[in-house]
């Protein structure tokens, strides 16, 4: 249940990035869209918090201090409430001047540029050159992968994915070559990841079967792989086919009949079960003996 509500929020919130320039060819004003949504739901998250923790704090005191003796789950009622409730009316103050001034052009933030060019792309060169020297050890080896380099393989990808968005105002200016650069090279570094992540995560599901977990690292690998085609093999490509793309994957997880998440899973952990219990020797007529040790 908590996997298909986070997967809806996900998806919704990814549905909202670029519904409004679903037909629009206006590269800059939908970045713009995206980053003032971002920056909006940032303060909309530290504006809840502190409003909830102070409404809290407030009902503790009167509770402590007049010895009303509050039932437990007025705390947990008024917190959902705040974090519903309080942030959609938060969210929408903040954007109570509608789309356009959403799209608005603005200057490049100097925080977003020093934070991307000095702290992330670093960072994302130490976790390539990790990942590089580990497939390494493994033509070496001749071993198979372990099970959470998936997770690692996924981790550099996905937030290089979401530097190249971050920085991607500064392409056409002439004096930010590291742009260009990084733009350029950063989805051929991850063609032989993208492979390591295959076979990293069809080890796990040959060996164990389908769970929610592995299905959507599957998805995941599957989703990166047309990014990387797509931003290779075409030219002038959007950086609208990130989040359409995403929102694409998502919704055939979740609703397509047979081959959704949920089903796969359940398939391939019931046929894992049969299969256990055959070598056993616990199937009589096809059901489980409870009369044999």
């Amino acid at each position: 249940m908590a996997i298909l509500l986070l997967l809806q929020c996900f998806l919704t919130h990814l549905f909202v990035s670029f519904i409004p320039f679903l037909e629009q060819n206006v590269e800059l004003k939908f970045w713009q869209y995206n980053k003032n949504l971002f920056v909006n739901i940032f303060l909309t998250a530290v504006f809840t918090g502190v409003l909830t923790g102070g409404v809290e704090l407030a009902i503790l005191a009167v509770d402590k201090l007049f010895d009303f003796n509050f039932d437990d789950r007025l705390y947990t009622d008024t917190l959902y409430v705040l974090l519903i409730f309080g942030s959609c009316f938060i969210f929408l103050l903040f954007n109570d001047k509608g789309l356009n001034n959403l799209e608005k052009d603005g200057d490049y933030p100097i925080v977003l540029k020093f934070f991307t060019q000095f702290i992330l792309i670093p960072l994302l060169l130490i976790y390539v050159i990790i990942l590089y020297f580990y497939s390494i050890k493994i033509l070496i080896n001749w071993q198979l992968p372990r099970g959470w380099v998936s997770y690692l393989i996924l981790a550099y990808c996905i937030v290089g994915v979401l530097a190249l968005l971050l920085v991607h105002p500064l392409k056409n200016e002439n004096t930010k070559s590291w742009v260009k650069i990084f733009s350029k090279a950063f989805y051929y570094t991850i063609i032989p990841l993208i492979i390591l992540l295959f076979v990293a995560i069809f080890t796990r599901i040959l060996e164990y079967g389908y769970t929610e977990p592995r299905y959507f690292v599957l998805l995941l690998a599957l989703w990166l792989l047309s990014i990387v085609t797509y931003f290779i093999f075409v030219k002038k490509g959007t950086i609208k086919f990130i989040p359409i793309s995403l929102f694409a994957f998502g919704v055939f997880a979740l609703i397509f009949p047979y081959l959704n998440a949920f089903s796969v899973s359940k398939r391939s952990q019931k046929a894992e079960l049969l299969k256990i219990l055959d070598e056993k020797q616990l199937l009589s007529n096809g059901k489980i003996d409870f009369k044999r040790k």
